[in-house]
């Protein structure tokens, strides 16, 4: 279902409909739009065809005519009593919190672009028809995936900002991040996030290491870019702890001979960091065998070396 058709729809709720009420903390009514109000909760709500079915059947009013989406007509009959519709039950079974973590792995494979229904739903062990009724009422969003705000709102309702919390691993729950893996679509991570016994892809070790510390310098830098340089966040110290071992592994010269990464890995100033220098060429047997032939050479005369 598209924007156009949402708000289409909103247009023809009852007025006395409870549907996204708003209240107060004392349960006063907020003072809004009531249309509004409602067109900017259905635009980011993926359950928008079912509670509109609902909309109507808790007030015992048919659906207006101008309904022609044979789901909404489906989830209307089940709500009234009318016709128990079997799939749809099975849908509102996903819709308990036991079934949480199931119901990540269903929305996270619907919002993937290359997976068709009949894939998704081998993958959920779930029959096509349920997964169908499940996206047509609960989870509405296969017609919406280039809607970027819309999908910004499913995934990441409160922005990037909680990857850089302290506690943020112990306390984010598995749907969101396979919901935030299908953000990147990212199937083996989500795959890999539900434990299901599909084989993960291995890597030679050099190129996870490789892949991983991109990721950090990138969050690094956008924590950096975003204003939270001064943050005490574990991002920022992996990355400068990448850093610092780099530059010890890499050692580049300037020209006066001064170990230009081990001054900043060491955290030497730039005097200290010479005589450390000088001294660790003053243990070097080669290089004091050289200095001892250009003495000779030197004595003998040998214009060359002068």
């Amino acid at each position: 279902m598209n924007k156009a058709r949402i708000i289409e729809l909103v247009a023809t709720l009852p007025r006395k409909s409870k549907i996204y009420a708003e209240a107060k903390a004392d349960g006063a009514p907020v003072e809004c739009d009531v249309q509004i109000h409602r067109r900017a909760c259905a635009l980011l709500d993926p359950a928008f065809p079912w509670k509109y079915a609902q909309a109507f059947a808790q007030l015992r009013q048919p659906l207006p005519e101008s309904v022609v989406e044979h789901y909404i007509r489906a989830a209307h009959a089940h709500l009234s009593g009318r016709i128990i519709n079997d799939e749809i039950s099975e849908a509102q079974v996903m819709q308990h919190g036991r079934w949480a973590t199931k119901r990540g792995f269903l929305e996270a494979l619907l919002l993937l672009p290359n997976l068709r229904i009949d894939e998704i739903a081998v993958q959920a062990g779930l029959s096509v028809s349920i997964v169908m009724t499940y996206e047509q009422l609960f989870w509405n969003v296969r017609d919406r995936r280039s809607d970027e705000m819309f999908v910004n709102e499913i995934c990441l309702p409160n922005t990037r900002l909680n990857e850089y919390r302290d506690d943020f691993w112990e306390t984010v729950q598995p749907r969101d991040l396979m919901l935030r893996a299908a953000f990147n679509n990212d199937l083996q991570t989500i795959f890999q996030i539900f434990g299901t016994r599909i084989s993960a892809v291995e890597l030679p070790a050099d190129v996870s290491a490789k892949r991983a510390k991109a990721r950090i310098m990138a969050d690094a830098e956008f924590v950096i870019r975003a204003g939270g340089s001064s943050s005490n966040l574990p991002v920022l110290d992996s990355a400068r702890r990448i850093i610092a071992a780099g530059e010890k592994n890499v050692v580049p010269k300037r020209a006066n001979g001064d170990d230009v990464i081990g001054l900043t890995a060491l955290s030497m100033n730039l005097g200290d960091s010479i005589m450390a220098n000088l001294m660790g060429s003053a243990d070097d047997s080669e290089y004091n065998a050289r200095l001892a032939k250009q003495d000779a050479e030197r004595a003998a005369g040998n214009p060359a070396t002068n």
